[in-house]
């Protein structure tokens, strides 16, 4: 597992913020609500690793 996705959209703004904060907190990977905030922090986080993947072959 590389990230963590959301859905948050029964969610006040303040609370979908902190949700994703939290997730990522807890997790230490990368979180969003993809739909709401974007999906970069994940696809970030994939392209790292498949960098890394590359590197290590």
């Amino acid at each position: 597992m590389i990230g963590v996705a959301l859905a948050t959209y029964d969610l006040p703004e303040d609370a979908a913020r902190a949700a994703v904060r939290h997730a990522r907190e807890v997790t230490g990977l990368p979180a969003t609500d993809p739909i709401r905030f974007g999906a970069a922090p994940l696809t970030d986080a994939i392209i790292g690793a498949l960098k890394t993947s590359m590197v290590h072959r």
